[in-house]
């Protein structure tokens, strides 16, 4: 972290020595005609500002963001930082490089990792998990430059926080919701992913584990990838409902949830198959009005990177866990 010092005004230095902004310009700049008194005045003043400033200097922590991510996911952290730089202008330095999933080679979010630990005081990651990744934010550590993964955990690496919500359980409280909402008769159930993402494997896992426990009638007939892209999605999900249009819910753990609603639709399905994804936005309020989806499950990405930035502030090492929001067409203001 680096220390911003503000610089001395001639009109503070004059309102502190109670004389003339005229004098004190004399004194600073060595002129002549000014009385003895005069003068100690205004060195007494720059003195007694300079002890002030000492001990207000504000601390500039300078982060990087890395996010690689779909769009929709990309455009609420860039908004959350906005809105935390808003409040915190004075104190925070930050840069933020973006990624779009699956159009970004591992070797290059390391490349970035390394490059950015060298700039500046830490750095708020989400990437999916892989070796490469892993040693990058290792060596960024063994630096002291602290990385703290947002949403998506890196387990296998020694990052420095985690800050998200428990994925696991999120994934499991999917799986009971669309227990509950489905009637007791076998279904199927429609898996969408994206790529190797820590939470999206947690999800599936939890997922899984609460349907296998609970509900073990409901099947997950198939998985597809989503690519977090609205329009590989809809692709994805068309490829599937060409081959069988016997469907009764779709869990989409990814982004792209534009795009499973719109092949939906064009099924005409929205009314009989129940869909569950993630991330509250003006997109998925949109498909709650429209009844083309029904539950979606959201997080506060805005005190996440709040969170995230006082843990790299404070230099703390501590998880940070998030609660989550159920997300219906009756509370999606």
């Amino acid at each position: 972290m680096r220390e911003h010092l503000k610089k001395l005004t001639v009109k503070d230095i004059a309102n502190l020595a109670q004389v003339s902004t005229a004098s004190v310009d004399r004194v600073i700049n060595g002129r002549t005609g000014v009385k003895v008194s005069t003068r100690k005045k205004v060195f007494d003043a720059i003195e007694q500002l300079n002890r002030q400033s000492d001990t207000n200097k504000i601390k500039i922590t300078k982060i990087a963001f890395i996010v690689e991510a779909g769009p929709t996911f990309i455009s609420l952290v860039e908004e959350a930082i906005h809105h935390f730089i808003q409040k915190n202008v004075h104190e925070i330095e930050y840069s933020l490089d973006t990624l779009q999933t699956g159009q970004s080679s591992s070797s290059k979010i390391a490349g970035l990792i390394k490059e950015r630990a060298k700039e500046v005081d830490g750095i708020i990651l989400m990437a999916a998990d892989a070796p490469q990744v892993n040693r990058a934010v290792n060596l960024a550590v063994e630096q002291n430059i602290p990385v703290v993964c947002l949403t998506s955990d890196l387990p296998n690496s020694n990052r420095t926080a985690y800050v998200g919500s428990e994925q696991k359980s999120v994934g499991a409280t999917v799986g009971y919701l669309l227990g509950r909402m489905l009637p007791h008769m076998p279904g199927r159930i429609l898996f969408v992913a994206s790529a190797p993402y820590d939470c999206q494997l947690q999800r599936e896992l939890g997922f899984r584990q609460a349907l296998r426990q609970e509900f073990p009638h409901l099947k997950i007939e198939e998985s597809i990838n989503s690519q977090d892209n609205s329009e590989y999605s809809y692709q994805s999900t068309l490829e599937f409902l060409k081959k069988d249009r016997h469907l009764d819910a779709v869990y989409n753990a990814a982004g792209g949830n534009r795009g499973i609603a719109k092949a939906l639709r064009e099924y005409k399905l929205c009314r009989h198959v129940i869909f569950i994804g993630h991330e509250i936005s003006s997109h998925t309020r949109d498909l709650l009005d429209a009844r083309e989806m029904d539950v979606v499950i959201g997080h506060d990405v805005d005190q996440e990177v709040k969170n995230a930035v006082h843990v790299i502030r404070n230099q703390l090492g501590q998880d940070s866990i998030s609660p989550i929001s159920i997300i219906t067409p009756y509370n999606s203001i």
